[in-house]
């Protein structure tokens, strides 16, 4: 099954419009979209949402705009070896629908342009540590200087799945990266709400550690902190809700035995955690991104079918 993503110009709003999230409205009813997300083994697929109208309230000094509506993959070519590299797939991932793809090097992204293709710089720019070191922090600086004005250039990615202790750190680099290089996005993936509050590096609620899985109050905290001390241009998160092929026959249902989570069925907290993120990205005035499950991440996961791929794309939408 092949990925696709089409966009086309809308020149009215349509009757749909008023069952999208109001945040974005201002962006989709610009844009008719048509998503088909792949049942592919290794890769984590990804929707941005409301792309393809003016910026929403950027951070000051940025002037990343979206652009095209993005689809991509969280674990791939590009993103480590064992995966390949972008010089030896770029055309079977423009084949797949995607158009942004992980690049590390000079001739990762040369393959990407020469496809079409937009480039995560990955690799180089993860350090906070670095700004600190003379002679670290000036081959960062030769790293962004390479890679800023390449035609295939989109964001750097420099965090996957913080804790919030980290994001001062964090926030110094964006800031940094922002300031040498404005055009482009500092791109850091967020946890689910199912990581502990001590993952995510916040207090715990008292109430909600009884049952676990559901400390709404620490991953709203979670989010607040990220807006506020990293200063994002968007919020990503990734939230993989279908276990095993079992869960497949009974749903999403949870019980709850000796103060512990027994998943007999799929994720239920997806919508949760869709809301919270909506709920942030209105606070910050930010669009969000998705990271969707698109595999089976281990013998307790499952590959979504067709349909159950449709159904994470569009209640995403």
């Amino acid at each position: 099954m092949k990925t696709k993503l089409t966009a086309e110009r809308n020149p009215a709003p349509s009757s749909h419009v008023a069952s999208v999230p109001a945040a974005l409205i201002t962006r989709t009813r610009r844009w008719r979209l048509t998503i088909s997300t792949p049942t592919m083994a290794a890769v984590l697929g990804l929707v941005l949402l409301g792309a393809g109208a003016a910026a929403w309230g950027r951070p000051e000094g940025s002037l990343w705009e979206v652009g095209t509506p993005i689809l991509r993959y969280h674990q791939g070519p590009g993103a480590h070896p064992k995966w390949g590299y972008i010089t030896e797939h770029a055309s079977q991932l423009d084949e797949l629908g995607f158009n942004l793809v992980w690049c590390v090097t000079q001739d990762d992204f040369d393959a990407a342009h020469a496809q079409g293709l937009r480039a995560l710089a990955y690799g180089h720019v993860g350090d906070p540590g670095a700004l600190d070191d003379p002679a670290r922090r000036a081959a960062l600086d030769a790293y962004i200087d390479s890679v800023k004005d390449h035609p295939a250039m989109y964001a750097y990615v420099i965090g996957d799945e913080p804790s919030a202790t980290e994001f001062p750190a964090l926030g110094r680099l964006v800031a940094y990266l922002r300031q040498r290089d404005p055009a482009h996005m500092a791109y850091i993936n967020l946890f689910p709400t199912y990581a502990s509050a001590v993952a995510l590096g916040v207090p715990g609620d008292p109430i909600t550690d009884s049952y676990p899985g559901y400390d709404i109050r620490a991953y709203r905290e979670y989010l607040r902190q990220f807006l506020e001390i990293v200063k994002p241009d968007l919020i990503s998160y990734d939230h993989y809700h279908f276990l095993g092929e079992k869960a497949r026959e009974v749903g999403s249902e949870r019980d709850v035995v000796g103060g512990s989570l027994i998943r007999t069925g799929d994720n239920v907290q997806y919508f949760l955690n869709l809301a919270l993120v909506r709920e942030a990205a209105l606070n910050g005035d930010v669009p969000f991104l998705n990271v969707v499950q698109a595999c089976a991440l281990g013998p307790g996961w499952r590959t979504p079918n067709g349909d159950e791929g449709r159904f994470l794309a569009y209640t995403t939408l």
